[in-house]
């Protein structure tokens, strides 16, 4: 028998199409072997969103903008970062209906490797209080990862987010600062303690989500061991090695009741890509989000024994 014919990079792009409840190794593989090739077409489903993402919304099936994004982000393709930067500053409910909670697990990591040591879009996301508070909390701990991995000064990133919470007055969502408060936690924020302590009295962070102890207690433990855990955290959410970062979601394990869903929504709320990450504080790991109505049938419904 003779040796099979090599993949192309329409058959790769074809297979990554649609979600079939399976995790398609061989060709996430072939795709991370013809990088070169493959991120403009990876770019290429990015840039279709943009273009119309309404259009790409009405697609029910589609699924590849996850393993673009994904990716993308490994690749560390620098070229990809605008398009990135835009899908997520779509509106928040397309935002939502295309990625749902992927945002808070996958994007800032995607957004710190994509972003070639240039965190300018990203603090510009941050700032933007039209985006979803998902994505504007990604980008707040993108940047907190940027210090991790030594790519930007710890001094530099505190003060940033701690300006952000000049706004709080004039912003209802009081989600967005309570979570901006455990990436300010992350960095040991010894000098922006009367600030945090004064969020505290001013209830603008919920206590079910960090509480003041917790400051404490980092405090105690000290810089140096606030730096090992933000950097095992980085680990623990980087995509060096994609298959184990992937192929863990629970929607390709078959044992897992993922042909009940009916839509990426679906997938997300019900927990099968894998739990958001945790905080320190062993909070709740994101804002709440309200319940979207399904877009409509992405995999057809298993009868039960």
């Amino acid at each position: 028998m003779g040796p099979s014919m090599p993949v192309s990079i329409d058959d790769i792009l074809s297979a990554l199409r649609t979600f079939d409840g399976t995790y398609p190794r061989e060709m996430v593989a072939a795709a991370l072997q013809r990088r070169e090739e493959i991120t403009p077409r990876l770019i290429a489903i990015l840039e279709e969103i943009i273009a119309d993402p309404e259009g790409f919304l009405e697609a029910e099936d589609r699924f590849d903008h996850i393993y673009a994004l994904m990716l993308l982000g490994h690749f560390r393709a620098v070229q990809a970062h605008a398009a990135i930067v835009q899908i997520f500053s779509l509106k928040p409910k397309q935002v939502a209906d295309l990625f749902a909670d992927h945002v808070a697990e996958a994007l800032p990591v995607v957004l710190l490797r994509t972003c070639g040591g240039d965190l300018r879009h990203i603090r510009i996301m941050a700032l933007d209080r039209s985006l979803d508070t998902y994505c504007r909390l990604a980008a707040v701990q993108a940047m907190v990862y940027a210090v991790a991995a030594g790519i930007a000064h710890r001094e530099e990133v505190l003060t940033f987010i701690a300006g952000l919470f000049a706004g709080a007055p004039q912003e209802p969502d009081s989600a967005f600062f309570s979570f901006a408060a455990v990436s300010l936690l992350n960095l040991y924020p010894e000098e922006h303690m009367a600030l945090i302590e004064k969020a505290f009295e001013d209830e603008i962070i919920d206590p079910a989500i960090v509480e003041l102890e917790d400051f404490e207690e980092t405090l105690a433990l000290g810089q140096a061991h606030a730096q090992v855990r933000l950097r095992q955290e980085l680990d623990r959410y980087d995509l060096a090695d994609l298959h184990a970062r992937m192929s863990g979601w629970a929607c390709f394990d078959n044992n897992q009741e993922w042909a009940a869903a009916e839509g990426p929504q679906d997938l997300f709320d019900s927990g099968l890509f894998g739990s958001p990450q945790p905080n320190p504080a062993g909070k709740k790991d994101g804002p709440p989000r309200k319940r979207r109505p399904k877009r409509t049938k992405l995999l057809k419904r298993k009868s039960r024994p």
